[in-house]
C-alpha cells in the first residue's frame, strides 16, 4: 500500500516540480545569499575608500594638525561609514617630506590601537617624491565579516589608502 501510493506521487508531475525545487532551492537560496553578502562587501569598501580620502583631506588642510586635528578627520572617516558600523575602522596616517637630496624624512605618524597589520605607504611614498615638499597619507582599514557566510569565509582586512599634499604648507606637521 505505501509503495503504490509513493510509485503514484512519482508518476504525478507535481511530485516532479517539488522534487526539482527541493534539489535546486538550496543553490538559488546559497547564490541569492552569496550576492547579499558581496553587495554588502563592495558597498563598505567603496564607503572605506572615501573614509581614507575624507581624513586625508581634512588632515591636509592645516599645516600643523594637531592631535584634535587629526581625531576629528578620523571622526569623519568614521562618519562616511554610515549606516554601516565603524567599529572596524582603524587609521594608520604618515607625514613626510623630502629633503634636497630627495631622502625621505617622518614629520608624524598616527596609528589606530585597532590597526592590523604594517603598511608598505613609506615605499610608496617614495616614487612620489619631490625635493622640498611633502606627502601625506591615510590607510584605512576594515575588517569585515560575512554576514551570512563567515562559516565559508572568515573575516578578513579591507584597505584603502589615499596619498595628498598639504594645501597651506608643502608639508603637513603633527604637533
Amino acid at each position: 500500500m505505501i509503495l503504490s501510493t509513493i510509485n503514484k506521487w512519482l508518476k504525478e508531475e507535481k511530485a516532479f516540480a517539488a522534487t526539482e525545487f527541493a534539489l535546486i532551492f538550496p543553490v538559488l537560496f546559497s547564490m541569492l545569499m552569496g550576492t547579499y553578502d558581496m553587495g554588502q562587501a563592495m558597498i563598505i569598501n567603496q564607503k572605506v575608500m572615501n573614509a581614507s580620502q575624507i581624513a586625508a583631506d581634512l588632515i591636509a588642510r592645516v599645516p600643523l594638525a594637531s592631535a584634535q586635528d587629526i581625531q576629528d578627520a578620523m571622526d569623519a572617516g568614521r562618519m562616511a561609514m554610515t549606516p554601516y558600523d565603524s567599529t572596524p575602522l582603524a587609521f594608520d596616517i604618515l607625514s613626510v617630506r623630502f629633503d634636497e637630496d630627495g631622502n625621505m624624512v617622518t614629520e608624524g605618524e598616527y596609528t589606530t590601537a585597532n590597526y592590523n597589520g604594517s603598511s608598505d605607504m613609506p615605499s610608496q611614498m617614495d616614487s612620489l617624491a619631490n625635493a622640498g615638499e611633502g606627502v601625506l597619507g591615510v590607510t584605512t582599514q576594515y575588517r569585515y565579516v560575512p554576514f551570512f557566510y563567515e562559516f565559508l569565509v572568515p573575516e578578513f582586512n579591507m584597505e584603502e589608502v589615499a596619498y595628498t599634499r598639504g594645501r597651506k604648507s608643502s608639508v603637513v606637521y603633527f604637533e
